[in-house]
């Protein structure tokens, strides 16, 4: 005989609040999604306008988490932009204001003789180099990319 299908249970508001904070910041508890599911997740999501009263809340939630702000780390600027950033920033000259900071700062790593590189600081620098100049030589050995 065919099993009657038992309903599936509503959960409270407290319940999905309490299961969201377990899950919040936690990669293992999260489940990792296929491709195809992520691909179906896009789809899903394409062509969705959001209202404006959605737009502002999700402003202001963003900016009231700033280590939460998109990045553009992990990502490359074309040719095109790094040439348009440059002709930008030709030219541009720091504000008064900006400039007594940057000395005052200046004056104050002086003072404590934070100007000055120690002998191993200077060593970690050049093996820093060596290894990204090997890594630079050996990427274009093998014509690939680096995936970072």
């Amino acid at each position: 005989m065919a099993e009657e299908k038992k309903p599936k249970k509503q959960l409270t508001k407290e319940h999905c609040e309490a299961i969201s904070r377990a899950l919040k910041g936690n990669p293992k508890l999260m489940v990792p999604k296929s491709e195809e599911t992520r691909r179906k997740m896009s789809e899903a999501s394409k062509g969705r306008v959001l209202s404006p009263e959605t737009r502002r809340k999700l402003s202001e939630r963003m900016k009231n988490m700033p280590d939460k702000v998109p990045s553009f780390r992990g990502h490359r600027h074309t040719p095109e932009t790094i040439e348009t950033l440059r002709r930008k920033a030709t030219g541009r000259l720091h504000s008064p204001e900006t400039i007594e900071k940057l000395r005052k700062a200046w004056e104050i790593r002086r003072a404590n003789g934070k100007g000055e590189v120690s002998a191993e600081t200077r060593r970690k620098i050049s093996e820093a180099a060596r290894k990204r100049f090997a890594d630079k030589q050996r990427l274009a050995r093998e014509g690939g990319r680096d995936e970072r």
